[in-house]
């Protein structure tokens, strides 16, 4: 990170005949500098010290410099359900980066309303004691409104709507925090004492939530919205022995719940995020259904797979060994295959794999190839068009795998973090292939929270 003074001292060297005269008068105003800040203060400020290596090696120079501060970055504008039709608005323009190190963090009580307005939402990176800093970022004057400290059972947070949740840590209760930084157990979707797995999983809209139980070896499904006032089973049953089941997505209409069975002895694992068969409860007809094709990635496999906020497409990327064309877009309301097609633009001879599908605000896709030796692999961010299948390269990622988190208000900026468990975040043009780091933190979404009765005019 750049001091916020850091000015170039290579003209100063230029003549090797000034060299001592030029570093002798340096040190001069630098001690009358530090001589004269003294006597007007009543004593020296505590400084930052840089030592930089002279040109000539007898001499040593000390700079003093004022408290770094942040470098600047954009304060990305995220249409609220990421793939949605972007708002009308311009990407911002560059704001201080959102660093955890920096929180300033206050006590905020439970029943503290939220803060109405606009924010992105960013997660730091655990500390030592496994807090970690939740900040809300205005995303008119990039200015921090709210930040508080949380434990989590994962170190992950979700976005849905205009709240966060996270679990947790032991008992991994179901938590909520506003905008204000009020947190509350959500006790509706508290896990029962019995329990032994539990996960939370919001609509990307926020206006429902899902939550799986299991219980020695049966699980249950349930949905309600999201203040709980009715619950729903979406779906239970018997598992095998061994046998771990995850959710995947739950739609925004509350009626379609994703999630993945997976047997034991899986072993397969992939760079990527791992599915192996999905199933789809429905809530309208109270049925509870692999999906067609399922397990996708063969039956010792496990590959990566999206589906869209709304719960009508899906995309599947498979493990090239079990199919030559391994990107798949099926839509799931007609069970009809929209898109097959395997990447271009693979080096010759190279081993790849793919992963990290994701759909545009315009319907196209962008997803992630990796070629080359594993461990030692090379990205590629591909963008695909759902109509004709034509390709192309987005940006070359290097060595960095990037996981995509949702898209800018300008429809063509991708927000993304590296893997694995990195807490940054990035962002890319998909029609420039620019890239470049805009926080410290990974971002979990925009919040538009509107005023509450009692503030509202």
């Amino acid at each position: 990170m750049m001091n916020a003074y850091s000015p170039d001292l290579s003209m100063l060297f230029d003549s090797p005949s000034n060299k001592r005269l030029t570093a002798l008068c340096f040190i001069v105003g630098v001690g009358l500098a530090i001589l004269l800040s003294a006597c007007s203060s009543g004593g020296a400020a505590p400084a930052t010290e840089l030592s930089l290596e002279s040109p000539t090696p007898e001499i040593q120079y000390i700079i003093v410099t004022a408290t770094p501060q942040p470098s600047p970055t954009a304060s990305p504008t995220i249409s609220p359900t990421p793939e949605a039709s972007p708002p009308a608005s311009a990407t911002r323009t560059p704001a201080p980066v959102a660093t955890a190190g920096s929180a300033t963090v206050t006590a905020v009580p439970a029943d503290a309303p939220a803060i109405p307005g606009r924010f992105d939402v960013y997660l730091g990176e655990p500390d030592d004691n496994n807090r970690q800093v939740l900040r809300w970022v205005d995303t008119d004057s990039g200015e921090s409104i709210t930040e508080i400290l949380i434990v989590t059972d994962d170190g992950q947070a979700v976005r849905g709507g205009d709240t966060v949740y996270y679990l947790a840590p032991g008992t991994r209760q179901p938590m909520q925090a506003n905008t204000a930084g009020a947190v509350q157990t959500l006790e509706f979707a508290a896990p029962p004492p019995s329990s032994t797995d539990y996960e939370l999983l919001p609509a990307a809209n926020g206006a429902y939530l899902a939550w799986l139980v299991v219980e020695d070896l049966t699980f249950r499904i349930l949905v309600a919205d999201a203040q709980g006032d009715v619950v729903t089973t979406a779906a239970e049953g018997a598992m095998a022995e061994g046998e771990s089941i995850s959710l995947v997505r739950l739609a925004n209409d509350g009626q379609r719940v994703f999630y993945e069975r997976r047997p034991d002895g899986i072993t397969y694992q992939s760079i990527f995020r791992e599915r192996y068969a999905l199933f789809l409860a429905d809530l309208v007809t109270g049925r509870a259904l692999r999906l067609p094709g399922e397990p996708a990635c063969g039956e010792v496999f496990v590959c990566d797979a999206h589906i869209s906020p709304d719960g009508s497409v899906l995309v599947r990327t498979l493990p090239p060994s079990v199919s030559s064309a391994p990107i798949i877009v099926t839509n799931l309301d007609s069970n009809s295959v929209i898109l097959q097609q395997a990447p271009t633009d693979v080096p010759s001879g190279a081993a790849y794999n793919v992963g990290y599908p994701l759909f545009t605000p315009g319907g196209e896709l962008v997803y992630v190839l990796a070629f080359g030796a594993p461990g030692l692999e090379s990205f590629r961010l591909m963008r695909s068009n759902l109509s004709n299948g034509q390709q192309q390269i987005v940006a070359n990622l290097g060595s960095e795998r990037h996981r995509p988190l949702g898209w800018a208000g300008d429809g063509v900026t991708l927000l993304t973090t590296r893997e694995p468990a990195f807490y940054d975040t990035w962002q890319i043009n998909i029609e420039t292939g620019a890239l470049r780091q805009i926080a410290g933190m990974r971002w979990l979404g925009t919040i538009t929270q509107a005023p509450t009765e009692s503030a509202a005019p």
